[in-house]
């Protein structure tokens, strides 16, 4: 199948980081258009991306999350780059998304 030689390969994992209250499971992905049938350079391609979760960014969040020491991350008045605008945009979203429904919850009878 010829149309198939320029397709992109998508693969993506996920992870558990932290434990107890601050337990999450992270997800992430990576995508390639060259070699898209090849069993090597899939094991390639997830050996290279579970290294650098492992090794670079897990022991990163985790370190993090420690730091705040059961604070809450805006009270921290964190520094971020321009970079981490994306996540901090979601954070926000999802942050006013559990006020609104704690505030439902609240008003709703029971």
């Amino acid at each position: 199948m010829p149309f198939l030689t320029k397709t992109w390969y998508m693969a993506a994992w996920s992870a558990e980081v932290g434990d107890g209250l601050l337990r999450r499971r992270l997800f992430w992905a990576t995508t390639r258009s060259t070699d898209t049938a090849s069993a090597e350079g899939d094991g390639a391609l997830r050996a290279l991306m579970a290294q650098a979760f492992d090794v670079e960014d897990k022991p990163m969040i985790e370190a993090a999350y420690h730091n705040l020491d059961g604070a809450d991350f805006w009270d921290r008045k964190p520094v971020y780059l321009g970079v981490d605008a994306g996540g901090a945009r979601a954070r926000r979203a999802i942050q006013s998304l559990l006020a609104k429904e704690r505030l439902v919850s609240i008003g709703s009878p029971q």
